[in-house]
């Protein structure tokens, strides 16, 4: 299949309008660092799409909006390319090797059949494809550490089955990681780019996962129910404008999981989840980005005879 790559690159510090406008057009990216494929320079930031050729009459107009966005000491450079999906597929081979974050490792499909797990780890194996999100970023590790120390947690080890949501799910390693760790466990991915939604199926069904995971672009507000644990690995700006939606679906005693905001976001995040109800229990970082661990307080319980609160 044939596609247009727009490879946009900018000063570091302008690069947060430039992320609310590509959300705000429901368009998939990746923005790269020096753990990515193709890292910008120091004091750079380095976005890269792609269009599919029968969608690529949208791409001028797109490339006048940034243009209008950023002022000039953006430095905005915009670079266009045609690609082809078996030569995203071979770069990616010569990148993405096996990750181990904590005892969580991730194996590109192309090493799965010679990779040998060490005792006790919980083994992914994914195909990035078009979308975000493979273990090679931060915020994706954040979360992943996260995840793992929650699941380590006697009440949240002993749930089942667990309900996730996983908002922004990318290629669905974050979902399919929660179902390796919870194994009764079922996850709804939401993302807004269809892209996504094809390759977590394709990964979940890569892993034994396919029945127990659901994704589709349904709009966060537009979720039913609510859920035990949500995963959010969506930029900081992004995690304000959908703050009440995500913790209007957070079952009480439930667990939220926030990255992909930058550590001088954190405490704006953290502020308005606390506003929201929530209590803040692990706040981590690694390089300019945070991770969030957020609790919904659980309801007291009630002993029906006497009335009186009782402690569980």
């Amino acid at each position: 299949m044939q596609y247009q790559e727009i490879r946009i690159e900018l000063a570091s510090e302008h690069a947060p309008p430039l992320v609310e406008l590509l959300c705000e057009r429901e368009l998939g990216f990746q923005e790269c660092d020096q753990t990515t494929l193709d890292p910008p320079p120091p004091g750079r930031a380095r976005f890269r799409l792609y269009v599919p050729k029968d969608e690529a009459a949208a791409v001028p107009e797109l490339v006048e909006a940034v243009h209008e966005l950023l002022p000039p000491e953006a430095a905005v450079a915009i670079a266009l390319r045609d690609r082809d999906e078996d030569e995203w597929r071979d770069a990616w081979k010569r990148y993405f090797t096996t990750r181990r974050i904590g005892r969580i490792a991730i194996v590109p499909s192309w090493e799965a059949a010679a990779h040998t797990p060490l005792p006790g780890e919980v083994t992914l194996a994914m195909d990035p494809g078009r979308a975000f999100g493979t273990g090679g970023h931060a915020t994706t590790r954040l979360c992943l550490r996260l995840l793992a120390e929650l699941q380590a947690e006697p009440a949240f080890a002993a749930a089942a089955p667990l309900s996730i949501l996983d908002i922004g799910c990318g290629c669905g390693v974050l979902a399919i990681a929660a179902l390796l760790l919870w194994p009764k466990a079922r996850v709804l991915g939401v993302d807004i780019d269809p892209e996504a939604i094809e390759v977590t199926a394709e990964n979940a069904e890569r892993n034994g996962v396919r029945d127990r995971l659901r994704a589709e672009t349904t709009l966060v507000d537009e979720v039913p129910g609510r859920f035990a644990l949500l995963l959010a690995n969506i930029t900081g700006p992004t995690l304000l404008e959908l703050s009440a939606a995500i913790v209007a679906r957070l079952a009480p005693g439930g667990a939220l999981i926030l990255s992909g905001l930058l550590q001088a976001e954190a405490a704006a995040v953290k502020a308005r989840f606390i506003a929201l109800g929530l209590s803040c229990v692990r706040h981590e970082t690694e390089e300019e980005w945070a991770g969030l661990l957020l609790r919904q307080p659980a309801p007291a319980l009630t002993d029906p005879a006497s009335g009186h609160r009782v402690l569980s």
